[in-house]
């Protein structure tokens, strides 16, 4: 589809056309003259369009709603991005991995002219085709509507208007009449209980002698009989008396004394003895309610219903009584019903319309929901004859269910076809294998769309009971509305060697690498006495593999060292054996360092989670395992960047590929994503460079996504143009943001303030950050704002010192991450007032105690707090790892025992401390 097409597309569905959006999804991002730029890009198979795999994705959302976000609300923008995405791959919105894997090509709109009436095969049909089973699909034109859709869809939608209906005359209606009816008695008998507050009154002057009773009863009378109420000030009350005779009535003077016992209602019409009922009632209960008919007010010509109250006054035996008319209740409810029947009959005339209207569009909805991809009509003759070709093995996995598996994975396994169609993929793999632990959960999480495609190393047995070393491939694929999978079997051919394989933690190495070369000299540490005790001794010389091997064998956490006399030199433990991972060039770091390629170095980075949790179960501290996890990332950054220049060509200037935010702080997860972008020397032709370090950038972060470093969801990647930039542009962005800086912007870019050179040119960063520390300079105003932003950080605790929890999923959950964030902005901030350029969190802290800034107990306490939290996340981490959780920075408070949590409260309260050292040197002007 072409842009306008999509506009007017998305004017139909949501009322506007946003041809900028658009524009900025299909978009070369922020380049100008893209048609030039096509037109001059000479690169042999270079795709100008696979930067669109970055808009084309669901994970571009989150930049639209930035960008359009004071044009367009969010819910504008998702229906306008969706309905485009969707538009260009058939229903579909793609993830960045589903291009990365071939799943899906990016889509432009000089290349898309397929034809919309061809239909794709459903996953049975398709099933049946690689089975051998002949297939043509017939179009079936004017094809009536069926009895069953008039089943289905008319009589249901008819029936419940006829129950709604009947619903509403015979309970809404009834529970509406007796809701004013009862409105109406409590007014009335809160009425008469003023009037008889006026007999009591007098009552109470007879008991007391002012009056007798003959005057008492004249006085309540003469003043009850003067009490009016109503919208016309004609309601009134009358008294009578228990046999009963009329004592007292306003309108009917004439009935003054008589006996009323044969009195019936007006006319007679309902038969009831009025007052004769009057008194029963009071004998009975004291009061109540009673419906008659009565003339109108003062009119005798008209007879309306009528609801009265009546109450006893036993002292002078006595009933006073008053009631209102209720026609009105009546008037408004055959109202009510004369307006319901006419919008039901309205409904019901605009529903025979839209049904209508619904059955002769049946046709074509039906035929809609089969159009789909032309393409694999034409690719499925290609795709069957690469399948039953390769030497590889595959299975065709839709919805769980194993649809189709080729020749060769049959013979490698011995099963038939319809022996694999009838198994789950996990049924294959050896149970109870420690090397199948990776893949049964990734396999389970695959099928329950938890996961998406990933390659690893399995075993699996055949028929025979034959076991198989095996490489297991999954990728994502889709019929229709339903999601599949094409699950890809290699077997792996391993050469036979007299190497002895050593196993620490689940990860095999071979004692000829750089591991199994250190000795335990090279390692120990000097003892003391305590520590010579009760443990067992092993020579200097031992190989550190073997050592631990003796460490475990004998459930000692340290051996002591001796030299070649017998004598103790020193002593070696776990720690020191974990600390050896940290250390260049040895273990993971010494395999990444020397790959050849990134599939080495993304099957080492696997092992990461397994060594980080080994660290941990032995104690290591937090600053070691972030050291760690640092140094994989910068072998493989460097590694990547050196892959990717080969593949790209000599650079047409210098540059440096920075780390930013906390992969520049050395400050990652086993799970952090990618924060980096890229700087270049100052060039007359900018736009060549920039189209080269582009291309080169998204070579590098693709790379990194694969081996487990996600693409950044707000775009701070070098492959972002807005962060791949020569170094005046990066000059320009910083003068920007510290000159006109907001505690608002700050929260936007004080990422970029963290800045580490990977690979490249160091003088560039040099020199930016020269520029920032001269431009801070001129703008003190600048540390105010930044100060501002630092302190917008919420309270950890509430007023009785307790830790405040957020509910979630049923768990009282504490957010590590959140409260990590003052100390890292608390080192950001006063390394940037103090010209300090080193990123990480821990050394500018350590920089600024030695430049005198923070006093020795405020320094250790503030690293005791961030070393604290950092290693209750890698805990928390871990242990979700480790339970196939999503790992995330929420803690679940009531996993921690009471001394964890009086711990963790102790070390948040110190937070505030640090607070209020930047509200006082920053904001008070003390500094």
């Amino acid at each position: 589809m072409k842009t306008s097409e999509h506009a007017d597309r998305t004017e139909k569905l949501v009322g506007i056309r946003a041809e900028d959006i658009h524009k900025w999804i299909d978009g070369f991002f922020d380049f100008d003259g893209f048609e030039d730029f096509l037109r001059s890009e000479k690169l042999t198979g270079y795709d100008p369009y696979d930067h669109r795999k970055f808009r084309h994705c669901i994970e571009a959302l989150d930049e639209a709603y930035q960008t359009f976000a004071d044009k367009y609300t969010k819910e504008q923008i998702k229906a306008v991005f969706e309905s485009h995405i969707k538009d260009d791959y058939n229903g579909y919105i793609p993830h960045r991995e589903d291009f990365e894997n071939g799943t899906f090509t990016e889509h432009y709109h000089e290349n898309d002219g397929r034809e919309e009436s061809e239909s794709i095969l459903s996953e049975t049909e398709l099933s049946d085709y690689f089975k051998g089973k002949f297939y043509t699909q017939s179009k079936k034109k004017n094809k009536k509507i069926t009895t069953g859709f008039q089943l289905r869809i008319v009589l249901p939608t008819i029936l419940a208007i006829i129950l709604f209906v009947s619903s509403v005359f015979t309970v809404i209606l009834p529970v509406f009449r007796s809701n004013m009816l009862e409105r109406k008695k409590e007014m009335i008998k809160e009425l008469t209980a003023a009037a008889i507050s006026v007999i009591e009154f007098n009552i109470d002057l007879e008991k007391k002698g002012t009056l007798t009773r003959e005057e008492a009863q004249n006085k309540s009378i003469i003043e009850i009989e003067a009490m009016r109420y109503g919208d016309e000030n004609k309601d009134y009350f009358w008294i009578t008396d228990m046999y009963p005779r009329m004592v007292m009535h306003p309108y009917r003077t004439d009935l003054k004394g008589q006996d009323l016992s044969d009195f019936k209602d007006v006319m007679n019409k309902s038969g009831k003895y009025l007052f004769v009922e009057f008194v029963k009632i009071v004998k009975a209960q004291k009061e109540g309610y009673v419906e008659y008919l009565w003339q109108w007010k003062d009119d005798e010509s008209r007879v309306v219903p009528k609801l009265s109250f009546v109450k006893g006054i036993p002292e002078w035996e006595w009933i006073i009584g008053t009631g209102v008319y209720i026609n009105d209740v009546e008037d408004e409810i055959a109202l009510l019903s004369k307006n319901i029947t006419i919008i039901f009959s309205f409904i019901a005339g605009l529903l025979i319309l839209i049904l209508t209207y619904v059955i002769f569009q049946s046709r074509r909805i039906n035929n809609d929901l089969l159009k789909a991809d032309a393409g694999l009509i034409e690719a499925k003759d290609r795709y069957k004859a690469l399948v039953e070709a390769s030497n590889e093995g595959h299975i065709l996995e839709v919805e769980g269910e194993n649809v189709y598996s080729n020749f060769t994975l049959q013979k490698m396994l011995g099963y038939s076809g319809k022996e694999i169609s009838s198994m789950k993929t996990v049924d294959l793999l050896v149970p109870d294998s420690k090397v199948n632990e990776e893949g049964l959960n990734h396999l389970k999480k695959l099928s329950s769309g938890k996961t998406m495609s990933g390659e690893f190393e399995a075993q699996v047995l055949t028929k025979t009971g034959e076991i198989l070393d095996v490489v297991i491939t999954t990728a994502r694929i889709f019929f229709l509305k339903k999601k599949g999978h094409v699950i890809s079997v290699r077997k792996i051919l391993r050469k036979k060697s007299n190497d002895m394989m050593i196993s620490y933690s689940g990860n095999q190495y071979n004692p000829g690498s750089i591991f199994a070369t250190k000795k335990v000299k090279d390692i120990c540490r000097k003892t003391t006495e305590e520590d010579k005790s009760d443990t067992e001794k092993i020579s200097s010389e031992t190989p550190v593999f073997e050592a631990l091997e003796v460490m475990k064998n004998s459930e000692r956490d340290n051996l002591n060292v001796i030299d070649e006399n017998g004598k103790i030199i020193g002593i070696v433990g776990y720690y020191d054996i974990a600390m050896m991972y940290s250390g260049l060039p040895t273990g993971m770091l010494f395999e990444i360092e020397n790959s050849e390629n990134v599939g080495h170095v993304i099957r080492t980075l696997n092992r990461l989670p397994d060594l980080i949790k080994e660290m941990t179960a032995q104690g290591i501290r937090s600053d070691t395992l972030r050291e760690t996890i640092s140094k994989m990332y910068t072998a493989a950054i460097k590694l990547f960047i050196k892959i990717s220049l080969e593949e790209s060509g000599e650079p047409p200037v210098k540059f440096a590929f920075l780390s930013l935010g906390s992969t520049a702080r050395q400050e990652m997860t086993m799970f952090s994503d990618q924060d980096n972008a890229l700087i270049f020397e100052d060039t007359q032709d900018i736009d060549k460079a920039k189209k080269y370090f582009i291309r080169f950038a998204d070579k590098v972060c693709t790379k990194l996504n694969k081996a487990g470093y996600p693409f950044c969801p707000g775009g701070i990647m070098a492959v972002n143009p807005k962060w791949c930039l020569s170094l005046t542009e990066w000059k320009d962005n910083f003068t920007e943001w510290i000159e006109n800086a907001t505690p608002e912007s700050i929260l936007e870019i004080n990422v970029f303030f963290d800045i580490r050179c990977d690979y490249g040119e160091e003088k560039l960063v040099t020199d930016l950050q020269d520029h920032i520390k001269e431009k801070t300079e001129q703008n003190p105003a600048f540390f105010i704002n930044f100060a501002q932003n630092c302190l917008r950080y919420r309270e950890p605790l509430n007023l009785l010192g307790r830790i405040k929890a957020e509910s979630k999923d049923g768990a009282k959950t504490f957010n590590i991450k959140d409260n990590l964030i003052p100390i890292v902005n608390f080192g950001r901030l006063y390394a940037l007032k103090n010209h300090v350029t080193e990123p990480s969190t821990v050394k500018r802290l350590h920089a600024l105690y030695e430049k005198d800034i923070l006093k020795d107990k405020e320094y250790h306490e503030i690293v005791y707090v961030f070393n604290h939290l950092w290693h209750l996340r890698f805990y928390n981490q871990i242990i979700s790892h480790s339970e196939l959780k999503k790992a995330d920075n929420e803690l679940d408070l009531e996993q921690l025992t009471d001394i964890e949590r009086l711990n963790l409260r102790n070390v948040l309260a110190e937070i505030s401390n640090f607070q209020a050292r930047i509200s006082s040197d920053f904001l008070d002007g003390t500094m």
